[in-house]
């Protein structure tokens, strides 16, 4: 099982993509801009074929994007589980150390 720190790295990671979506998106926006004010200077053709790859590719970003924040999601619903596990285990060590005093106590008493 990896660690929580494992986890927790990768989970930095996907938010400091999230929050760069902004300005990634910014960027194809003016790519595609800039696309878009060439398209007078090539033919009718190529230009039906330029919007189709800005389509493309925009969409393809939208898609990263989108498995980003759903990759994000799930390693927030893995560490707060993998906190709940490690909670548990906590409690059931507690338990055994409990019940083995006892146990001890209860065999020194009854010798």
């Amino acid at each position: 099982m990896k660690s929580a720190a494992v986890y927790q790295k990768h989970l930095d990671e996907l938010k400091k993509l999230c929050e760069d979506r902004e300005h990634g998106q910014a960027l194809v926006a003016a790519a595609v801009e800039a696309g878009e004010a060439l398209l007078s200077a090539v033919t009718p053709e190529t230009r039906e074929s330029v919007r189709t790859e800005l389509r493309t590719l925009r969409d393809a970003i939208e898609s990263l994007l989108d498995n980003a924040n759903a990759v994000q999601k799930n390693i927030d619903s893995i560490m707060m589980q993998r906190a709940s596990l490690d909670e548990s285990q906590q409690q059931v060590c507690i338990s055994f150390s409990l019940a083995e005093e006892r146990f001890l106590q209860w065999t020194t008493c009854a010798k």
